[in-house]
């Protein structure tokens, strides 16, 4: 019982900072595909 819960606990910490990196290219893709093309008109800036 307690190894499967150190195993959890171990794929739980693996798995929380792959999360995280997905998250945040997520969200740069969001703010890449906002900011991108006000950057390439400069009539909109």
């Amino acid at each position: 019982m307690l190894q499967s819960q150190v195993d959890l606990l171990m794929v739980a910490e693996a798995y929380v900072p792959l999360l995280a990196a997905i998250s945040n290219f997520a969200c740069l893709r969001q703010v890449k595909k906002y900011y991108l093309p006000r950057r390439k008109s400069p009539k909109l800036a």
